[in-house]
């Protein structure tokens, strides 16, 4: 059994091995930013006048049995019944976690949360094996999909991607809308009736593929899919993160994600629905993103003597305390299992080397511009020739002191 909290200490804590009556439970949610003044074992707060919930018995990796306070979103005290005492009021519930543990909780530093929302109502082809099976699940499936809407299909093996097409897909209904990713995510089957929903844009990307995108190109047109709308995207998204705070997960660092989605989580913190801290990293290719690090760039520039204060343009993270931009993502090449992503040498069964997607000034130039901002680059590198690329850019870069590091992902 697992008794979980939510504290600001970039952590969930577990609280393991309780034999409480009524099952397993989520005592209370307290996700908010950390705090200089967090108190450590036995330090009071000043400013705190009770605690919220006082857990007794507890264990911990320095010892076998303490309270600990939590008020106001924040551990207050963890110490001995004198310690942690005088933050017991009347009204102040006391639980009994018969030995459990506490422990700090986790930060996945890799997720897709935009990918992982809509899995929750989208079709897991993992079991298709045939076209015809892929038929039978997407017929009955869009029937669920209101006017404007597409649905997303994921999992089909490779060899079934290969079988598949615009017009596969289309014999299921004539103008059904639907995105059928591989098993990796990267490669996909688009139907017509989804291409006609992209922006004029997308025409050179998807011309004459009847409608199969390499992991390249695929990624350059889900950028164009139209949002989903708030109303379904709302649910799925907190799901999500729900099921990852069951798991004993506070942190989410959310990897390409566009300022339309942004914008989505920052509507479900002030709404007052979120729970989890979610670190952002924009995708570098997105829209509007060059001009984000322009006034990020620009805020962090000293003024110069004599000159006047500079105004500075709202950005849609100032004033959220649980979403917050950090970084960027970069995509220079593909997956293995599409065969795009970038080698030195030819594919074993395959006669290419898969390719890069920019070239090194292109990625020195958003190296340059995401340090000008003070934010973190993460480079999707999968193959060595594309890593040897992230090498070279390194080695010749002029980087400003304090820099932060460069992810590889």
């Amino acid at each position: 059994m697992r008794l979980t909290l939510h504290t600001n200490l970039s952590a969930l804590i577990v609280v393991s091995a309780l034999g409480l009556s009524g099952g397993c439970k989520h005592v209370r949610d307290f996700l908010i930013p950390p705090q200089s003044n967090v108190n450590v074992r036995g330090h009071a707060d000043r400013n705190a006048v009770w605690a919220d919930m006082v857990l007794r018995n507890v264990r911990t990796a320095e010892a076998d049995d303490v309270m600990v306070a939590i008020g106001k979103g924040r551990v207050l005290a963890i110490g001995s019944e004198a310690e942690v005492g005088k933050f017991i009021g009347p009204g102040t519930p006391l639980r009994d976690v018969r030995k459990g543990f506490l422990s700090p909780g986790f930060v996945d530093a890799h997720v897709h949360l935009d990918g992982m929302a809509l899995a929750f109502d989208g079709i897991n082809l993992s079991k298709a094996k045939t076209v015809e099976d892929v038929q039978a699940v997407l017929l009955p499936a869009s029937e669920l999909v209101g006017n404007g809407g597409w649905m997303w299909a994921y999992g089909a093996s490779h060899a079934l991607l290969a079988k598949l097409s615009a017009t596969t897909l289309d014999n299921v209904k004539p103008d059904i809308a639907v995105w059928v990713s591989g098993q990796d995510g990267h490669a996909a089957v688009i139907s017509r009736g989804l291409a006609d929903m992209l922006p004029a844009s997308a025409g050179p990307l998807i011309a004459g593929k009847q409608g199969r995108l390499d992991a390249i190109t695929s990624g350059a047109v889900w950028r164009l899919l139209p949002l989903p709308s708030l109303a379904r995207t709302r649910p799925l998204i907190l799901r999500a993160l729900a099921a990852m705070a069951h798991n004993g997960y506070t942190t989410v660092h959310t990897m390409g994600a566009t300022l339309a989605f942004l914008h989505v989580l920052i509507d479900l913190e002030r709404s007052g629905r979120l729970q989890n801290r979610v670190f952002v990293y924009l995708d570098a290719a997105g829209k509007s993103v060059d001009r984000y690090l322009l006034e990020r760039a620009a805020r962090l520039r000293p003024t110069k003597p004599g000159q006047k204060p500079r105004q500075n343009v709202a950005l849609p993270d100032d004033e959220t305390r649980k979403v917050r931009v950090v970084g960027v993502k970069m995509w220079l090449d593909g997956s293995l299992g599409a065969r795009t992503a970038a080698l030195s040498a030819n594919y074993a069964d395959a006669p290419t080397k898969g390719a890069l997607r920019y070239d090194d000034d292109a990625v020195g130039s958003l190296l340059e511009r995401t340090d000008a901002a003070g934010l973190q680059l993460a480079l999707h590198a999968i193959g060595d020739a594309a890593v040897a690329q992230v090498v070279r850019v390194l080695q010749s870069a002029r980087r400003p002191k304090g820099a932060l590091p460069v992810r590889i992902e």
